[in-house]
């Protein structure tokens, strides 16, 4: 019993002589340690707290247990840091952080930027590619009619009047006509396993498809393909355009709108809209070319257009993704057609 008291008395000794170092250790640092955050700090707003918690002033002096009791306390009421985000913007809960694709134009009155919209228009949107991937966009193409509803582009010396020069049409495989996508206000009320044939007739006859086509003209900055090579940018909008049933807004002015589009020098007319002023036509320039535009030296060019990998991954993506969405409504009815002969 004797050496069991010794033994108690000694390791009671080691734990409090361990204690007192421990505190002695803490004390002599601490004036160091604040010295260096004084001299170091950066003066900041103080933190908001919730009300009711409020915390304790910090321990002075070398009590080892208030310094641990406050700072248990510091890690029970610390605020989680919020996301960073651009000053006036704000993150949506939920929200997609990939931005839409989008490729830049350079052009007489400056640059812009055109967002494209794969998913409601894939057709459109791989045959938009297709033009910026051949340099269709890139030749210098004319403005060559601008009114106060829309300016129309894409015009170009037709293949035929190449072939009389005895050149080839480096444009050849981008001029077939592509197959039109549908209104998106069409596609919105697709039945599910309808296919894109019966879709595409039904939004030609359905009453209340035909309205809200009609309730959603396309929208000022809409950039619409009107053919394989030929591009108009609404600048006015109005109820007559974008409501048929094959009319698909590809792509949107996204930056550049008001400096450029709405910039574009408009005096000059043309044969469709205006007849008596004379001014450029596009089967002018089918028959000579865009050299023809050099006696309307005030009309608008655009210059080129370029558009990352990324973004033309992204458009190839979403538009095959949005393809194979209307092309299984079409396998499904083969399916059933198959079904129906095998039971006949």
């Amino acid at each position: 019993s004797a050496m069991v008291k010794t033994r108690t008395i000694f390791h009671g000794g080691v734990l409090v002589g361990l204690a007192y170092v421990a505190m002695h250790a803490m004390m002599s640092v601490s004036p160091h340690v604040s010295s260096i955050r004084s001299s170091t700090s950066v003066t900041s707003p103080p933190r908001m707290r919730p009300p009711g918690h409020e915390l304790a002033a910090r321990p002075a002096g070398g009590n080892a247990t208030a310094r641990i009791h406050y700072l248990m306390a510091r890690k029970r009421h610390a605020q989680p840091t919020p996301p960073h985000s651009p000053a006036g913007a704000e993150i949506s809960p939920g929200a997609s952080t990939v931005p839409e694709p989008h490729f830049s134009c350079a052009t007489s009155r400056g640059p812009m930027t055109i967002t494209i919209h794969p998913d409601e228009c894939p057709r459109s949107a791989v045959q938009l590619l297709k033009l910026l991937d051949s340099g269709f966009l890139s030749q210098g193409l004319a403005f060559w009619r601008v009114n106060k509803w829309i300016t129309q582009f894409g015009a170009d010396m037709s293949p035929m009047a190449r072939k009389k020069q005895g050149e080839d049409d480096p444009f050849e495989m981008v001029r077939a006509d592509h197959q039109s996508d549908i209104h998106p206000q069409c596609r919105q009320r697709r039945r599910a396993g309808e296919n894109e044939t019966t879709l595409l007739a039904r939004c030609k006859s359905d009453v209340d498809m035909s309205a809200a086509r009609k309730a959603h003209p396309w929208a000022n900055n809409t950039w619409a393909l009107i053919g394989g090579t030929h591009m108009l940018i609404v600048r006015g909008a109005n109820q007559d355009m974008g409501t048929s049933a094959p009319d698909c807004p590809v792509a949107t002015v996204s930056a550049g709108m008001r400096d450029v589009i709405d910039k574009l020098h408009s005096e000059y007319g043309n044969p469709i809209d205006t007849p008596k002023k004379g001014g450029p036509g596009q089967r002018l320039i089918f028959g000579q070319g865009l050299g023809v535009l050099e006696q309307w030296p005030k009309l608008d060019v655009l210059y080129n257009c370029t558009i990352s990998r990324g973004a033309s991954r992204q458009v190839r993506s979403a538009a095959a993704s949005s393809l194979a969405v209307l092309a299984g409504g079409v396998e499904r009815s083969r399916r059933r057609r198959g079904r129906r002969r095998r039971a006949e």
